[in-house]
C-alpha cells in the first residue's frame, strides 16, 4: 500500500508541475479529475487507505526516542511547508535508485505543512518513506506539527476543504507522537527550532514526554525545541 501511495503521488506530481504532462491533463478532464482522489476510484477508498498509512507510522513514531541516534552519510532537509514539487525533486536526485541499497539517511527537521498547497501530499509520502524504510527516512517534527499552529495557517483548511477533519485529526495523532531532535555520530546536534536554555544535556531531552498535543502548554522544552 505504501509503494503504491507514492507511485499515485509522483504521477499527481508528474500532472501537476511537469510541463508536458501538464499539458496532456488541460487536454483529459478525466485525467485531472482523477488527481482530486488520488487515481483511488472513490474518496472513501483514498481516505481509507490514508488511515491505514497514518496508523502505522503513528505506531512507528511511538517507538522511537525523543532524540534519534543517526549515522553518517546523512542529509539533513529543512521547511518543505506543504512544496510537493521540491520533495519530489528530492527524492529524484538524492535517492532516485532506491533508499534500500543507498547507506545515506534522510533526516527532515519539520514543517512539512501550512503555507504550501500540498502539505498532506507532503506527509504521506514521507509517511509510506518511513514504512519502507524507517531506519533511512527520519523525521522530526517542527512548530508547525502542532494543532494550534495548523489553525492559524492553511494545513487545517486543507484537510477539511479536500479530505475531510477527520483526516487532519488522524494525521495530527501521529505527528503528536514524532521524533523531536536527532544526534548524528553523537556530536551534531539537529531540531526545527534550537536548545532550550533550560536544557544543559542532551539526556534530559530524551527524558521529554513522547506524546505531547499542545507544547505551548505542557512544555516549554519541547516548545522551544520546535
Amino acid at each position: 500500500m505504501a509503494n503504491d501511495l507514492i507511485n499515485k503521488i509522483n504521477r499527481i506530481g508528474s500532472i501537476t508541475f511537469d510541463a508536458y504532462d501538464d499539458q496532456n491533463s488541460l487536454n483529459n478532464p478525466n485525467e485531472s479529475d482523477s488527481i482530486v482522489n488520488w487515481f483511488y476510484p472513490t474518496k472513501s477508498k483514498l481516505l481509507e487507505h490514508l488511515n491505514l498509512i497514518i496508523a502505522e507510522v503513528r505506531n512507528i513514531f511511538r517507538k522511537e526516542s525523543r532524540v534519534l541516534d543517526i549515522e553518517s552519510p546523512c542529509f539533513v532537509l529543512g521547511d518543505l511547508h506543504g512544496n510537493l514539487e521540491d520533495l519530489l525533486h528530492f527524492s529524484r536526485v538524492l535517492w532516485k535508485s532506491s533508499p534500500f541499497i543507498n547507506q545515506a539517511r534522510y533526516l527532515f527537521l519539520g514543517d512539512y505543512v501550512d503555507r504550501g498547497p500540498y502539505g498532506v501530499e507532503c506527509l504521506v509520502y514521507l509517511f509510506c518513506m518511513k514504512i519502507l524504510a524507517p531506519n533511512h527516512f527520519l523525521l522530526l517534527r517542527g512548530n508547525h506539527e502542532i494543532r494550534e499552529i495548523q489553525e492559524q495557517f492553511s494545513f487545517y483548511e486543507e484537510c477539511c476543504d479536500r479530505f475531510s477533519l477527520k483526516l487532519w485529526e488522524q494525521i495530527n495523532s501521529a505527528l503528536d507522537y514524532m521524533p523531536i531532535s536527532a544526534m548524528i555520530d553523537g556530536r551534531l546536534f539537529c531540531a526545527h527550532g534550537g536548545i532550550p536554555i533550560s536544557i544543559n544535556t542532551i539526556e534530559q531531552i530524551r527524558q521529554i514526554p513522547e506524546r505531547i498535543l499542545q507544547p505551548l502548554l505542557e512544555s516549554n522544552e519541547t516548545w522551544e525545541i520546535l
